[in-house]
């Protein structure tokens, strides 16, 4: 069984289709609420610190007032992540450290490209993330997820930031994941579709005259294509058709 995140929920309408949809795993990025205020719904959201998009902004999250703001809602979060740094594993684990110290228990975050002794000082932890891997191709982010599940036990809760390929997903055991495909409709006027297990995407030809309203249409197409993704993997138990006996092998 993995849990998909719906990303991009922070969004005042986007939050409103998935709730008509009946979406409710979704996943908010502190960064980006508007005036860093949570709006009220009734799904298990899932916090993330918006790190990286603050990382391409040129721009920092406060951990101080980001440890405010999950105290301060901390009733409404159903999980929420520890504060990374974008290209310095030591700072993570520190910022981690002071999360942890402030009564609070987040989920850390391993990133790929990082050495694997970081990885180790999280494995008591009941929940983990992999990230960094939303640039990088399925060829080389298997032998790294390989490597990953190697060193994570068996017992530990993983999760997969940006990340819901089908492929990886059947591969390797991710408790939960998530991204923002769902949106690619509103954003490049692409759309998906689900069929045996799988969710595929399909461009639009960039001569077809699509407008707004199109788009609109294509993002509510999508969101029931991924609403069905979701729901299948939730209830296919045993989807990985890797065990994890291959993978500590």
């Amino acid at each position: 069984m993995t849990k998909i995140y719906f990303a991009g929920a922070e969004n005042q309408s986007h939050l409103k289709e998935l709730n008509r949809f009946k979406i409710h795993n979704i996943l908010m990025t502190y960064f980006t609420i508007p005036s860093n205020h949570l709006s009220k719904t009734s799904s298990n959201v899932f916090l993330d610190s918006g790190a990286y998009s603050a990382f391409t902004q040129n721009k920092e999250v406060n951990l101080e007032k980001y440890i405010k703001f999950i105290k301060k809602n901390e009733s409404r979060l159903t999980i929420y992540a520890s504060l990374d740094v974008i290209g310095d594993a030591e700072k993570t684990y520190s910022n981690f450290k002071i999360m942890k110290e402030a009564g609070l228990n987040p989920i850390p975050t391993f990133h790929r490209g990082e050495d694997f002794k970081w990885l180790k000082k999280y494995e008591n932890e009941p929940y983990i993330a992999l990230g960094g891997m939303v640039r990088d191709t399925k060829k080389l982010l298997i032998p790294w997820m390989k490597k990953c599940f190697q060193a994570i036990p068996s017992s530990q809760k993983v999760h997969g930031f940006g990340m819901t390929s089908p492929l990886l997903i059947s591969m390797f055991p991710f408790y939960s994941v998530d991204s923002t495909s769902w949106l690619a409709g509103q954003k490049y006027g692409d759309f998906y579709c689900f069929s045996k297990g799988k969710i595929r995407i399909k461009k639009i030809n960039k001569k077809a005259n699509v407008g707004t309203k199109d788009y609109m249409k294509i993002n509510k197409w999508n969101l029931v294509q991924w609403k069905k993704y979701a729901d299948y993997l939730e209830e296919k138990d045993g989807i990985q058709k890797i065990k994890n006996k291959w993978i500590k092998a």
